[in-house]
C-alpha cells in the first residue's frame, strides 16, 4: 500500500513540475512577442525567431545608445548596419524593407544574386525612413 502513495506523490510531483515548466515557457514566449512588437521592425506574417528577436534588439539597444552618447545620429545606411549586424539574410531583407531600403546598399560584401523580396507592406515599421529624417533633421547639431 505504500508503494502506491509514493508512486502517486512521485507522479503528482511530475506533473506540477511540467506545469511549472510550461508556465514558465508561456511567460517566455509572451515577453518575446512583446520585444518583437518594439524592435524596429514587426511583422505580422514574418515572426522573428527567439535568437533573432534577441539580436535585433541588442543591435537596437546598441544604436541608440551610440547615438546618445555622440550627440549624433549615423547615416541611414549606417543605423540600418548596426541594426542587421550579426542578422540572417531573411531579417536582414525584412529590416531593410520596412525601411525602404535595399539590402545591396548597405551590405557590400553580399553576393551579387537578387535579393530573397520583402513584401513591407505586410510589415509594420516601427521606425521609417521618413522618422529617422524628421527626428534627425529637426535638431541641427545633430547630422542626417
Amino acid at each position: 500500500m505504500e508503494q502506491s502513495s509514493i508512486d502517486y506523490t512521485d507522479q503528482s510531483k511530475g506533473k506540477r513540475e511540467i506545469e511549472k515548466e510550461r508556465n514558465r515557457m508561456h511567460g517566455l514566449n509572451a515577453a518575446l512577442d512583446n520585444l518583437r512588437k518594439v524592435v524596429p521592425c514587426y511583422s505580422k506574417t514574418q515572426k522573428l525567431s527567439k535568437i533573432e528577436t534577441l539580436r535585433l534588439a541588442k543591435n537596437y539597444i546598441w544604436a541608440l545608445s551610440e547615438i546618445l552618447r555622440s550627440g549624433k545620429s549615423p547615416d541611414l545606411v549606417s543605423f540600418v548596419q548596426t541594426l542587421c549586424k550579426g542578422l540572417s539574410q531573411p531579417t536582414t531583407n525584412l529590416v531593410a524593407g520596412c525601411l525602404q531600403l535595399n539590402p545591396r546598399t548597405f551590405l557590400p560584401e553580399q553576393s551579387q544574386e537578387k535579393p530573397e523580396e520583402t513584401t513591407c507592406g505586410r510589415a509594420t515599421p516601427l521606425v521609417t525612413r521618413n522618422d529617422y529624417q524628421q527626428v534627425f533633421a529637426s535638431d541641427p547639431q545633430k547630422q542626417v
